[in-house]
């Protein structure tokens, strides 16, 4: 197509993909950085901080769909699809990013073969993801549910020393919490309290202490990379 005209073709060396992205940007937790309803401008790389995903319907409140951790690509879907993003993207964090401007973006993904492996892994465990919730949902209880969500959290926070406690701050509200394991509010507030009753964790005011984080990995065994997503129900 005559707009990647100005970039390499297929056959001709290109330079690494990671030369072309913008110096890091910091955004403060509860700045968006893609709005929903538009085509992004530029796809960021998530170098540093926890981002959700945003949906806002018609006459109703926001609702988070997703979290998204370092690694990820975010409005690299709705880019090359050229399609208006379905979600807003909302640092929860303090999050550090990197841009490609949406040309330059298309044009690379076209010929430099790391980035295309890298997008479509991106893309790849995005399904994956989605697929193992479904059936989470269709067959596993809230608890095993809330288990496996907090299994995840922590392996997005750093590496995790497994036979010790974890303080774990957690990056969303109650409400946020509830909604991606597809309960109400009350219920999730009622399996904190049996998981603190079983001295799985121990709830504080600012944190949550996960004191056998060996049971949540025999809940979740799949390996989870950097940038793997979290996905709401």
């Amino acid at each position: 197509m005559e707009r990647f005209s100005a970039y390499p073709i297929v056959g001709e060396s290109i330079e690494d993909w990671r030369t072309h992205l913008s110096p890091p940007e910091t955004h403060p937790a509860g700045a968006e950085m893609l709005r929903q309803h538009v085509v992004p401008e530029h796809v960021y790389l998530l170098s540093d901080g926890i981002a959700k995903f945003e949906r806002v319907e018609s006459g109703r409140s926001r609702a988070t769909v997703g979290l998204r951790f370092p690694g990820w690509f975010l409005g690299a879907e709705s880019v090359i699809a050229e399609a208006k993003a379905p979600v807003s993207v909302v640092a929860v964090t303090d999050c550090a990013v990197r841009g490609l401007p949406r040309e330059r973006f298309l044009g690379l993904v076209r010929v430099d073969p790391d980035l295309s492996w890298r997008i479509s892994l991106m893309h790849s465990r995005e399904l994956i993801d989605r697929l193992d919730r479904d059936g989470d949902h269709a067959q596993a209880s809230p608890a095993a549910r809330l288990k496996r969500l907090l299994h995840r959290l922590l392996h997005a926070n750093d590496a995790i020393p497994m036979n010790k406690q974890v303080h774990l701050r957690l990056p969303i509200d109650r409400r946020e919490l509830a909604g991606l394991i597809s309960v109400p509010v009350t219920q999730l507030s009622a399996l904190l309290g049996q998981f603190q009753r079983d001295r799985l964790i121990e709830l504080r005011r600012d944190r949550l202490v996960i004191l056998n984080p060996l049971r949540l990995r025999a809940v979740d065994p799949t390996r989870r990379d950097v940038g793997w997503p979290l996905n709401a129900g």
